[in-house]
């Protein structure tokens, strides 16, 4: 538990119908602000309804190389540390818990996984802005959708194009013409961005309404909540004979999510229907179940210790054992200015490495240009 809103709304829900749930959240050592203030937020939101809760304290040296091992043969094609969940499944192992509820997907499936927060910063607006191009008011400015939008958004959405422009030193950027180009943008890109950068032209579809363009992008997104997260929890349950429980991804809720209209009112306030139904619980626990985030000075004076992301990545880089081991082991030329991208480029090195191993030795399948990787 994170003391999210996702993380939050399935406690609430859990509390409605169990007398006994345990929270677990998951503490880093060393830590940064962003888990500190997690760790501050789950405990406060324990307290007002009545849960026990524990910290799962973890460290890139608390995790071995072999812990990883059976998320690497589950999921070859992405890579992940994992010491969080591996930590967490580890502490509740011991506990005599019936199953384990996780949070996790409302952030890959609720409007198309775009879903931080509305800032005045930098990455706030980029966020915002992003999530204009995938609403229906901007999907209706498309040839080929019937339903027409206004002046006003064609005008925002040139707006957004010289933005991103500018943010992006990329003045060649344009919008799609259609909704055909849109959807192959969007699937493509990999994050989630509509521009077009050639000049490859898309016949026009026969779409008709913009909810429909929405539901192409949908399928789309649910390629990918079949990796990352929920895959290393579900292995992390299995390894400690623990059932997990992802509600956000029943077949119930992804046709919920499917058919959820994403207006202008959902830019400016992202997963509204979630903090609707957490405000409803106000009655019950108080206004403080409806507030997010925590006071920075009160974070610092409870982890007088806290690191900036680089330091934690250093660390974890050049001062731990799990670091130790994918410098040892992991063969890259690829540097990055970044310690978390230099991390994350070791470690995807090493799963590669792993992946070609097991195909190699246990199925007799060899890559060509694989050794390079291998040596």
């Amino acid at each position: 538990m994170s003391g999210g809103a996702d993380s939050r709304l399935v406690l609430l829900l859990l509390r409605e119908r169990f007398d006994n749930v345990q929270a677990v959240t998951n503490k880093q050592i060393p830590t940064f602000y962003e888990n500190a203030e997690d760790v501050m937020n789950a405990h406060r939101i324990a307290e007002l309804t009545g849960c026990s809760i524990i910290d799962s304290c973890n460290s890139y040296d608390s995790t071995q190389p072999e812990d990883i091992e059976p998320i690497i043969r589950r999921m070859p094609l992405c890579s992940h540390s994992a010491i969080g969940f591996i930590a967490m499944f580890r502490a509740m192992a011991g506990m005599n818990v019936d199953s384990v509820w996780s949070g996790q997907n409302m952030d890959s499936l609720y409007n198309l996984g775009i879903t931080d927060r509305s800032a005045l910063t930098p990455a706030g607006i980029a966020f915002t802005l992003r999530r204009f191009f995938t609403s229906e008011e901007y999907i209706s400015t498309l040839r080929d959708v019937p339903v027409k939008s206004s002046l006003k958004v064609k005008a925002i959405s040139r707006i957004g194009l010289a933005m991103f422009r500018y943010r992006l030193k990329q003045k060649n950027l344009r919008l799609p013409v259609n909704a055909a180009e849109y959807i192959h943008n969007f699937c493509s890109s990999g994050e989630g961005s509509i521009f077009s950068e050639g000049s490859e032209k898309f016949d026009d579809g026969k779409f008709t309404s913009p909810l429909e363009v929405k539901r192409r992008l949908f399928d789309a997104k649910l390629e990918f909540i079949r990796g990352g997260d929920p895959t290393v929890i579900s292995t992390c349950g299995e390894i400690n004979n623990i059932p997990v429980i992802l509600p956000y991804s029943s077949q119930r809720m992804i046709k919920y999510f499917c058919n959820l209209r994403l207006t202008l009112r959902d830019v400016l306030r992202p997963k509204r229907y979630v903090y609707r139904y957490i405000s409803e619980f106000a009655e019950k626990y108080g206004e403080g179940i409806n507030v997010f985030g925590a006071d920075k000075k009160e974070v610092r004076q409870k982890f007088p210790q806290i690191k900036t992301l680089v330091e934690v990545f250093d660390d974890a880089l050049n001062r731990s054992s799990y670091g130790k081991f994918l410098h040892e082991n992991a063969k890259t030329n690829v540097s990055a200015r970044w310690s978390l991208k230099q991390f994350e480029r070791l470690l995807s090195a090493y799963w590669l490495k792993r992946v070609l191993t097991v195909l190699s030795e246990e199925c007799g399948t060899t890559i060509e240009g694989a050794g390079e990787f291998l040596s």
